[in-house]
Parts: C-alpha cells; sequence; structure tokens
C-alpha cells in the first residue's frame, strides 16, 4: 500500500489489532493503529499499550 499511496498519505489500520498483527501492518506500511479490544478488553490497560509500542519497536 505504501508503495502505491506514497510516504505523504497516513494509513490507518483498525480492528484485529494486537501484538502480533500491528507488527505485521506495520510492516506493510500502516502507520496508524486503532487497538479499541487490544487495549480495553485487558484487565492491565498499561501492560497491553506497553506490549503494542514493544511489538512496534522490534
Amino acid at each position: 500500500i505504501r508503495e502505491i499511496v506514497g510516504p505523504a498519505v497516513r494509513i490507518e489500520v483498525d480492528g484485529g489489532m494486537g501484538p502480533e498483527t500491528i507488527a505485521i501492518a506495520r510492516d506493510y506500511g500502516a502507520d496508524t493503529f486503532v487497538a479499541g479490544n487490544a487495549i480495553f478488553g485487558e484487565t492491565d490497560r498499561a501492560e497491553a499499550i506497553a506490549e503494542l509500542r514493544q511489538a512496534l519497536t522490534v
């Protein structure tokens, strides 16, 4: 997708974003992520956010 739209267009992915899928979406060019259930479906929301951030830095 990134190759088609170029660097000036933001690519957002919404739905199904967890630690594994967020990294895959990033690798395909996404730069904005909506991770509702991955955060709000967890008891420790801070830890869930930390895991998502970690997945994006690997």
